[in-house]
């Protein structure tokens, strides 16, 4: 579920971020921007071989919204996943 509506942008006096990824700490550059994702509600995991999900499926409000391109972007999914 990732649309602009979902990513919050703003300005920081942070200059680098450190983050651990398989072990190994790393760095890289801010550009003095922070990023954050919210909204993960129509988001999956998976982890060892379980996956986790809402479905979303019975939620037919969902389906029905007007007045953004998230709202399509959510029927025509509905429509190619049956």
């Amino acid at each position: 579920d990732l649309h602009w509506g979902n990513v919050l942008v703003k300005k920081t006096s942070v200059s680098t971020i450190k983050y651990k990824l398989n072990g190994s700490t790393r760095q890289i550059p801010t550009h003095k921007i922070e990023v954050n994702i919210i909204d993960y509600t129509l988001s999956r995991l998976e982890k060892d071989g379980l996956t986790v999900f809402c479905d979303i499926s019975a939620d037919e409000e969902l389906f029905h919204g007007e007045g953004d391109y998230q709202f399509d972007i959510y029927r025509s999914m509905k429509e190619e996943n049956g």
